[in-house]
């Protein structure tokens, strides 16, 4: 909920009663359709209980975001 709400999505825009996999599917959805994905995946590899991760967030999935949403 906490990275729904920092990449900006209102609370009632997600079904938070559903399955784990459906909120963060429709979180995915919402933040792509409004090009919020760089916002939250730029919050995710800032988390530092992922810092382990936090190159391959930012080369494998942040960069290429990125591109997309300056293409589109």
């Amino acid at each position: 909920m906490m990275l729904a709400l920092y990449a900006g999505l209102p609370r009632w825009a997600i079904n938070w009663n559903a399955a784990a996999a459906t909120v963060w599917d429709q979180v995915i959805d919402l933040t792509t359709r409004e090009r919020k994905l760089t916002t939250l995946l730029e919050h995710f590899a800032a988390d530092p209980d992922v810092a382990v991760y936090r190159e391959s967030v930012q080369t494998d999935l942040l960069s290429p975001i990125r591109e997309w949403e300056s293409e589109t």
